[in-house]
Parts: structure tokens; C-alpha cells; sequence
């Protein structure tokens, strides 16, 4: 009889990076002593400073990925390395 796996849905991005390249950023977006899946937490990314970090944490990040859209050797490379670890 064989086990199947089934992540819970707040499964760590950490599984994630053993079948896909992958990153996973951080923008603050609370007070530095808010912990993360709190009320507070949530009372924060849902206001102005919630917008504010996603839109920081998109321009932050669509440099790095035109990069890779425009070299072939690390687009290559990404797709290797997804492909090797499905």
C-alpha cells in the first residue's frame, strides 16, 4: 500500500522549491514586532501599508525576472532545473 501526501493548504514554500526554481520574498508590511497569521497581521495587510508592500515587492521583483527573460542561459537553466526536479 503506498502513502500519498497531503500538504495541508499552509504548506511550506520550502516544498515547493524541490519540484520548481523558486524564491520567496518578504516585504514588510506591519510593525517590525507583528508577528505573521495574527489579527494584527491581518489588520495591517489589508490597509494601505498591505497595498504599498505588494506593489514594493512587485517592482522590486520584475527587474529580476525580465533578466531572466532576456538570457537564454538562465531561462535554459530554469527550465532545466523544474524539469529535473518534478
Amino acid at each position: 500500500m503506498s502513502q500519498t501526501w497531503n500538504p495541508p493548504p499552509f504548506y511550506d514554500m520550502g516544498n515547493v522549491s524541490y519540484c520548481a526554481p523558486s524564491i520567496h520574498p518578504m516585504v514588510r508590511c506591519t510593525p517590525k514586532e507583528t508577528a505573521m497569521h495574527t489579527p494584527e497581521f491581518a489588520a495591517h495587510a489589508r490597509c494601505d501599508s498591505g497595498d504599498r508592500a505588494i506593489i514594493d515587492g512587485a517592482l522590486s521583483m520584475a527587474p529580476t525576472i525580465v533578466d531572466c527573460w532576456a538570457d537564454h542561459d538562465a531561462m535554459s537553466a530554469i527550465r532545466g532545473a523544474s524539469n529535473t526536479n518534478a
